[in-house]
């Protein structure tokens, strides 16, 4: 919680460390608590709203075949920050009928349903989610250059600010064109209000809400599946180290790759700009829900991910000066 004089601060809590042994290799996870001490003068003055329920009109304009459809069915969404989210796909127009499918995270397992399978859940998981938006997030990648800021609107009475990039599955964002892009609007409070995709010169799904509760009250099994956990499938063997803490519904996710020396990209660095802050040399990657810093601590490949560019940087000159 901020101190009484407003300021925002951070204190270096205990670090919890899980040891799993897994291929011969170590995975670490550590789960850092907030850290207090260090001003944040760039901090937004809205933040990502803690809780919001929306409900979504999708329209699937054109099919594989390029036929026209016009089917609307209806997307639900509820989170809550930091790590629970629920997404519904229902039949028909809003309020929706039948189930399609869906999915649940609620910081234990990751859940589909109606099959209800889970997997192994980890503290990056619900960040990477791709109807997470991080408003600050887009307005860096408009900044620079990876993006493209096409002013406010509103929706619903809502105001939002409108960006149009290039971004299918999880690349990174990259500046749109006339034949592929998808445009969004955004809250302030990174809401999304209204995503548009265009392929091939052709608008081919649009989701727009047409409800919006940010004080929602969520029943105690909105974020557990009805028929239990269903079965587990797979474990974390990945060989790296986690630290993650988040604030007022921000959130900041380093990612350590624990074997040193390693000849090429540990992760995905397409569509990367260079950066070089001094201290801190490396490539940044810009998202929908985070802005990406990749590095290198002491031999070890890193990333920083973050709700805002300022935040990113900060940790990962943090993670630099301790690794010296």
């Amino acid at each position: 919680m901020p101190p009484a004089d407003g300021h925002p601060r951070r204190n270096i809590g205990a670090i919890l460390c899980v040891l799993i042994t897994a291929s011969g290799l170590c995975l670490a996870v550590f789960l850092l608590l907030i850290r207090q001490g260090e001003e944040d003068p760039e901090r937004p003055a809205v933040t990502p709203a803690p809780a919001y329920r929306v409900v979504y009109r999708v329209v699937d304009r054109v099919s594989v075949d390029q036929r026209v459809r016009g089917t609307t069915e209806t997307d639900v969404l509820e989170v809550e920050r930091p790590d629970r989210l629920r997404l519904e796909h229902r039949e028909g127009l809003p309020p929706g009928g039948r189930l399609l499918e869906g999915s649940i995270v609620n910081g234990r397992f990751t859940m589909t349903f109606p099959d209800e399978v889970a997997h192994a859940f980890s503290p990056l998981t619900v960040l990477s989610e791709p109807r997470l938006f991080s408003e600050p997030a887009l307005r860096a990648a408009a900044d620079a250059g990876k993006a493209e800021s096409l002013g406010r609107s509103s929706i619903m009475g809502q105001p939002c600010n409108r960006y149009r990039y290039r971004h299918f599955g999880g690349e990174s964002l990259s500046e749109g064109d006339g034949q592929e892009h998808v445009d969004t609007c955004v809250t302030p409070d990174s809401i999304m209000l209204r995503e548009a995709i265009e392929f091939s010169g052709r608008e081919v799904r649009v989701s727009e809400a047409v409800q919006l509760d940010r004080a929602p009250h969520f029943a105690q099994d909105t974020f557990v599946a009805t028929g239990g956990q269903g079965d587990f499938h797979g474990q974390l063997t990945w060989p790296y180290s986690i630290e993650r803490f988040t604030r007022g519904g921000e959130f900041v996710a380093s990612e350590q790759f624990l074997v040193r020396d390693v000849a090429g990209h540990v992760w995905d660095s397409t569509g990367s700009s260079p950066i070089d802050l001094g201290i801190v040399k490396g490539s940044i990657l810009y998202h929908t829900g985070y802005v990406e810093v990749q590095t290198s601590v002491d031999g070890a490949q890193v990333r920083v991910l973050a709700s805002r560019l300022q935040l990113a940087l900060n940790e990962a000159e943090r993670l630099y000066t301790r690794g010296r």
